[in-house]
């Protein structure tokens, strides 16, 4: 699991359950909705192309990262 999960059991094991399902949903119903909005203001900025071979050679930087500290 990752953060958010350990954050949800904590929560849950504090609060009850119904009220932590409810602000775990909110937050991943604002999140995504924050994210489509940033990324169509960026996208009516930079033009797609661009967006698209940025995120091409950054994964790229990542994944030779990754399989350089794997050595």
């Amino acid at each position: 699991g990752d953060k958010t999960q350990l954050a949800t059991a904590a929560f849950a094991s504090y609060y009850p359950p119904i009220y932590v399902f409810i602000g775990i949903i909110s937050a991943l119903f604002l999140l995504s909705v924050l994210s489509i909005y940033a990324g169509s203001f960026l996208l009516s900025l930079i033009p797609k192309q661009i967006v698209t071979k940025l995120s091409g050679v950054t994964f790229l930087i990542i994944g030779i990262y990754f399989i350089l500290q794997s050595i």
